[in-house]
């Protein structure tokens, strides 16, 4: 036998004795993938914070990766940094590393090249998913923003390259095949189960963008074949690394959950502390006029998040001083259960947005609300007294949660429920919550009455400090509101309790004033949902017993613009009136 064939023949027997490489690759998945997010999504901004002298805002570990956000040191005046110009710095901070990384794996030993390819693979799939994902739920993307996604995809291409060389004398075809079977298919259930599993499109174009890298790779490859040595992972090596992985889980799942009740392991954020302390002797206002907005959490800047906390920022200079917070629980019809906590509006990302909104001298309304699946809250009922006791002393238990965060970040109002329109006619029951509600919270309290029926038929707004319409009454053609002003005035005379609206809205349709809830498909008008703006505030905003409004939504990823249909005014003509009146005296 010839030196080579014999060579060739020990090879491949030593190779079947190996593990499949996919198997390795599942088994050093997690680990990777945990530690290119802590790269890209924590270290840009704990370099600013050891380096530039920037503020941090926050820092998290939980098991499905890490985050921080910072932001420049505060004036001495007060706790309001400037954010002017440094809206790219945690992306540009992010492609230095990844630079830095890919000349350090350049450098790497040939034999270790293909593990170094899946870490950079792993590291542009990270990176690449922030932007699909606010591609699918804005619809929009700018130039730098395509041109990050285009950079993280070239990324893929070349961690592939380097993974997918080993493949000695294949066919691309095969490469391709080994590429998805190893990391492509590994890394989408992975996404899949540490996301949010609730919106199933990014993931598809994440799989959709992963094939094509993969695609490209192989071809790349096997154009420009070579032989190569490998470090190939033995049965030992797969068993450490799935050891390791299920620790890595178990622990930061552990340090998660200790988080989240309050544990030791919570994270020091100076920036909430420093704040939360000049709040802590500050006496609550009973009464105050707000102009306002909901600012809801969008994927993918949640709350907490420094896309979050830029556009915040952006708000001040529309007048507006108030903002409503909405963490979301979560039951389904026909169940007593209700689940909160994590996910987009987490306690620690609610907790930072509220400090960082009071520190450019916001008010802050907390407003949980419960979305029913399938269905709308307000066709939640129960057909047993039993269920319904059920249910109420599982919503207690949401409401006590979200009172006591109320407490912790010195909300300025708190909202008790919203839009249980068949639930409400049991006074008892929502008195008993209001009064545990006090216990807990010491601000002002409001309720969130859907417009109609469950607005004007509601007994318990004596116990409550203002009464709160989420305002979706529709308007007559020609958008005179004063017929819908005097039946407000009339709740407000026989219960002597100021109003808010808690939300008030409409899409940029057509014919919005009809049904201003409707977001059903059709001809966009930004034009005519600004008229309803103004309708609505030359019925109300001066009116004595009126104490403001929060306009249905300013998301925080800055979705909106003159294509969007949706109820944000956020970049369209709706918001240059809010603008207006906000501004005025």
């Amino acid at each position: 036998m010839k030196p080579q064939q014999q060579s060739e023949q020990e090879t491949s027997e030593r190779t079947k004795l190996q593990p499949p490489l996919w198997l390795a690759c599942a088994a050093l998945a997690y680990p990777v993938y945990w530690s290119m997010t802590l790269l890209l999504r924590a270290v840009p901004g704990l370099i600013r914070v050891a380096f530039f002298g920037h503020q941090l805002a926050f820092f998290e570990c939980t098991f499905r990766g890490a985050r921080a956000a910072a932001f420049p040191t505060p004036s001495a005046n007060g706790f309001v940094p400037s954010l002017r110009g440094t809206e790219r710095d945690p992306l540009l901070t992010a492609l230095l590393l990844l630079v830095a990384l890919i000349l350090l794996f350049s450098r790497m030993p040939r034999r270790w090249r293909p593990w170094c390819g899946f870490c950079l693979a792993t590291t542009g799939w990270i990176g690449a998913s922030s932007y699909l994902s606010w591609w699918t739920f804005s619809s929009a993307l700018n130039a730098s923003g395509i041109s990050a996604l285009l950079f993280f995809f070239v990324v893929q291409i070349v961690g592939l390259y380097w993974f997918v060389g080993r493949q000695m004398r294949s066919s691309a075809w095969l490469s391709m095949r080994y590429a998805l079977t190893a990391w492509v298919f590994p890394m989408s259930a992975l996404a899949m189960l540490l996301g949010q599993r609730l919106f199933w499109l990014p993931y598809l174009w994440q799989f959709c963008l992963g094939a094509l890298a993969a695609m490209l790779a192989a071809v790349a490859s096997k154009a420009a074949a070579r032989e190569k040595a490998l470090a190939w992972p033995g049965w030992r090596g797969v068993a450490a690394c799935t050891l390791c992985s299920l620790c890595m889980f178990g622990l930061l799942k552990t340090f998660g959950a200790s988080r989240r009740v309050g544990g030791a392991a919570r994270i020091r954020r100076p920036f909430l502390t420093k704040v939360q302390e000049a709040l802590a002797n500050k006496p609550y206002e009973r009464l105050f006029f707000q102009k306002g907005v909901n600012f809801t959490a969008e994927w993918p800047e949640i709350y907490g998040s420094d896309g979050a906390l830029h556009m915040l920022a952006r708000l001040s200079a529309y007048g507006i001083n108030a903002i409503a917070l909405v963490p979301f629980g979560f039951t389904r019809r026909g169940s007593t259960e209700v689940r909160f906590g994590g996910g987009w509006e987490s306690d620690s990302g609610v907790e930072q947005v509220a400090a960082f909104a009071h520190s450019l001298d916001m008010k802050v309304m907390l407003k949980p609300q419960i979305w029913v699946r399938p269905g709308y809250t307000g066709d939640l009922e129960f057909d047993s007294d039993g269920k319904r006791r059920t249910w109420f002393s599982e919503y207690q238990r949401f409401l006590e949660h979200y009172a006591g965060l109320a407490k912790r970040i010195h909300a300025d109002l708190f909202c008790v429920g919203v839009e249980f329109a068949r639930l409400t006619k049991h006074e008892a029951e929502w008195r008993r919550l209001i009064g545990r509600a006090r216990e807990l919270y010491p601000g002002p309290l409001v309720y969130a009455a859907n417009a109609g029926e469950e607005f004007e038929s509601i007994r318990f707004w004596d116990a409550l400090d203002y009464i709160g319409l989420d305002n979706y009454y529709s308007l007559p053609d020609d958008l005179n509101a004063s017929l819908i002003a005097k039946k407000v005035e009339t709740i407000h005379n026989q219960y002597q309790r100021p109003v808010i609206f808690t939300e008030v809205g409409f899409a940029s349709l057509e014919d919005p004033h009809r049904q201003p809830w409707d977001e059903t498909p059709r001809r966009l008008s930004s034009e005519q949902q600004a008229r309803c703006y103004e309708a609505v505030f030359q019925a109300f905003y001066r009116k004595p017993w009126f104490q403001g409004m929060y306009w249905w939504k300013v998301g925080s990823n800055g979705y909106g613009g003159p294509e969007d249909g949706t109820h944000t005014p956020w970049g369209k003509p709706a918001m240059d009136v809010v603008s207006r009146w906000y501004r005025s005296p």
